[in-house]
């Protein structure tokens, strides 16, 4: 029986919640039906429905209402399919989750604001999505881990976690705002993902615009790929939520921004954009922003009005002048970077490796405290990408796409690790 899990360790012990499914139905050759959209119409909630790969696409534009699994008939498979898929759930709290689709062409979107008291679900996971993943509505707990994307995901609340993401053609690439939901201690997590930006045009690869979750982005590497000089973001901010005595952060560490034309930065491209920001409370650590390059770019750092409650501290920057605002500098940023950045991977050299002034508090992976951008940090991208293993024979079983662990442990203390995957 296959499963989704989180798992907990705590000194040794493991704990295992499982969701079970109710039935298997099979789609394509051999199978109980031959489309996915006569298999949908048959299942009940809960039901999980196997789709065998075929040479000629499975051409179908579907309407979910269900509480459903689809996933790939064969382990560390895809099906592939042409088509929009839609999740319009038909009461509150109902649950989808797909794993191994390859959509050649179509989006995969939400038709309606989650219905009822309680978030419906949606995960997508070990795809590959040549469109949008758009979830730009309210009451979805959405989920998009280890996929590979040609569009832009825009969501409200949940994680997007370990990605390839190729925005070549959008305006935001990862996009969230506002949900109509109470104000909770809510997060929205963006870790481990490698983002390409706009060729040619105006674009933001995170824009972050909600002010009602916490956020936490880390480990992402930016790759501005504008080759004009037009308006180009790797981080537009806005409206974040303010921190709480209740321990409520925002926090953005060991990210990467690199600018690949390398022109110099100013004259509308930035690695941060505040946009009014009002209220809003951000610890920036551990950034890396290099375009390769010793010119004196403009404003790296720019607001556009509104009270500024960031802080940047241990960041490195190269190419351009530090910032157009008053940002609390405790002499940890640095200004005159040697970091170079390669464009296909966001790994860093100079000193963004093993000199850079990294956050005491952050420990890289390899236990030095030296690294800083998107390999750096017990989140650092290798972790992430390659998510698929070149030996199909490493695809087979569970997988987990994020591993949460102390970033510093007392001695004579406990460890406690949480585990998020799927077993397929």
């Amino acid at each position: 029986m296959k499963k989704l899990f989180t798992s907990t360790f705590l000194l040794g012990a493991l704990s295992l919640a499982t969701s079970a499914l109710a039935a298997d139905i099979t789609v394509g050759p051999g199978g109980n039906h031959a489309t996915i959209g006569a298999a949908i119409a048959a299942a009940a909630d809960g039901d999980r429905i196997l789709v065998k790969p075929k040479a000629i696409p499975y051409g179908e534009t579907l309407t979910i209402t269900k509480s459903l699994t689809i996933a790939c008939a064969d382990e560390g498979d895809t099906f592939d399919c042409v088509g929009n898929w839609t999740f319009s759930p038909s009461s509150a709290q109902k649950k989808l989750t797909i794993i191994g689709l390859r959509n050649i062409a179509g989006d995969i979107a939400a038709g309606i604001a989650g219905p009822g008291v309680g978030r419906s679900t949606f995960q997508l996971l070990s795809s590959v999505v040549k469109g949008d993943v758009n979830f730009n509505t309210n009451n979805y707990n959405v989920l998009v881990a280890a996929d590979s994307i040609y569009g832009s995901v825009w969501f409200r609340y949940g994680k997007v976690i370990g990605n390839y993401i190729d925005g070549a053609t959008e305006a935001q690439v990862i996009y969230t705002t506002d949900e109509a939901v109470p104000v909770s201690t809510d997060s929205i997590w963006v870790v481990g993902n490698k983002i390409r930006g706009n060729n040619t045009n105006a674009h933001s690869a995170i824009e972050l615009s909600s002010s009602q979750h916490y956020i936490f982005c880390s480990n992402n590497y930016l790759l501005l790929n504008a080759v004009t000089n037009v308006f180009n973001y790797g981080f537009y901010m806005s409206g974040q939520r303010a921190a709480t005595a209740a321990g409520g952060t925002n926090s953005m560490v060991n990210n990467t921004v690199y600018d690949q034309g390398n022109q110099n930065f100013g004259s509308g491209r930035y690695a941060f954009y505040l946009n009014s920001p009002l209220n809003n409370t951000v610890f920036v650590a551990n950034l890396v922003v290099s375009n390769n390059a010793n010119g004196n770019g403009t404003n790296i750092i720019t607001q556009a009005g509104g009270v500024n409650n960031y802080t940047f501290a241990y960041n490195i920057f190269r190419g351009y002048t530090f910032s157009s605002i008053a940002v609390p500098n405790n002499g940890t940023n640095k200004s005159t970077s040697t970091a170079t950045v390669t464009a296909a991977t966001g790994a860093a050299a100079g000193d963004a490796v093993n000199g850079g002034p990294t956050d005491p508090e952050y420990t890289d992976i390899n236990l030095t405290r030296g690294d800083v951008g998107a390999f750096g940090g017990s989140f650092t991208l290798a972790n992430f990408h390659p998510f698929v293993n070149a030996t199909a024979a490493n695809n087979q079983g569970g997988r987990v796409y994020l591993l949460r662990a102390p970033r510093s442990v007392q001695q004579g203390g406990s460890i406690q690790v949480k585990a998020d995957g799927f077993d397929r």
